[in-house]
């Protein structure tokens, strides 16, 4: 008896929703215990495009000829299924590690968050533009940037 209510109803379910991408990624999603309306958020963000003008490397790092110290920012864009991520290279006297940081891009403005742990943490976050092959901006702590992209 329950399989005569089950059956009708099962594929009333089935025909009634969606055969999209992230519809069938959704219902997958919901199955394991995530509400569908997050899971197709989470697909519809993923599936956006990078965009080519922003990705790349941006430096004017530089080694004196007069004392052979190492200075400048390199600032490295790279994009992956829609979300973006950064290394920032401060240098000053010396070659630095990359320090990961968040990547927020809309359009030519990005915003780089460094995480509290990070070896650039004080200097917060970057805010810019890109514009003409250049990344223009400055650091939460009034450094300014002017760097060209890399090719």
């Amino acid at each position: 008896m329950q399989l005569k209510i089950f059956t009708p109803l099962l594929a009333c379910i089935l025909a009634c929703s969606p055969k999209s991408e992230s519809s069938s990624r959704s219902d997958s999603a919901s199955t394991s215990g995530q509400p569908a309306a997050q899971a197709s958020v989470s697909v519809s963000a993923a599936s956006s495009s990078c965009d080519s003008h922003i990705v790349g490397t941006y430096s004017d790092l530089k080694t004196s000829s007069a004392t052979g110290d190492f200075g400048g920012i390199q600032v490295d864009i790279q994009c992956s299924d829609g979300v973006y991520r950064a290394s920032v290279i401060v240098a000053e006297g010396a070659p630095a590690d990359p320090a990961p940081a968040t990547a927020e891009v809309h359009d030519t403005t990005v915003r780089l968050v460094f995480p509290p742990d990070s070896p650039l943490s004080g200097m917060e976050r970057f805010d810019g533009v890109v514009t003409r092959g250049r990344l223009v901006g400055r650091f939460a702590n009034d450094v300014h940037a002017d760097l060209p992209k890399r090719h």
